[in-house]
């Protein structure tokens, strides 16, 4: 046997009854992910409001699902600072945050769970660096009129009208 940890898939490509064996193996596999070869999920941080409490019950979550580890992805504010409903956003690379951020890669770790930071999209969501000259002036609203196209669509709901 081999100490690869793929070795049994590999062993079982070499065996006689090679079709049987391997279509176990592939089975196996799929059952019994290893760790490293496990998904990691985007894992959106909104404010970034959250507190060591939140942080271990989402990880710990994802850990029980056999998820292999999270993109760290921070967002803009869902809602404004409310100290009556527990919600306080940390300001973005502020002490407070890279702490938090330190504590919730620690405890993925601690799970064994991998863990990254995505660097964002790239898109401007706003804050206190956009000016007023710099922001959105006004809104445009248009709307469109259904066209009673009937399509075929590689999605969920098949068959509609465009």
């Amino acid at each position: 046997m081999s100490d690869h940890p793929r070795g049994e898939c590999i062993e079982s490509f070499r065996s006689t009854s090679f079709r049987e064996t391997s279509i176990d193996a592939l089975h196996m596999g799929f059952r019994n992910v290893p760790p490293h070869d496990r998904m990691r999920m985007f894992w959106h941080i909104f404010g970034p409001a959250w507190t060591p409490d939140e942080i271990d019950h989402q990880l710990g979550i994802l850990k029980d699902a056999g998820v292999g580890g999270v993109v760290a992805y921070f967002l803009y504010p869902v809602a404004l600072d409310d100290p009556s409903r527990d919600i306080c956003n940390q300001r973005f690379l502020s002490p407070e945050f890279l702490d938090t951020v330190g504590y919730a890669a620690r405890k993925a770790r601690e799970l064994g769970l991998r863990f990254c930071v995505s660097g964002g999209t790239g898109w401007p969501y706003g804050g206190p660096m956009v000016s007023e000259h710099d922001s959105a002036q006004q809104m445009s609203v248009e709307g469109v009129s259904p066209t009673g196209m009937q399509v075929k669509r590689a999605a969920l709901a098949g068959e509609g009208l465009v």
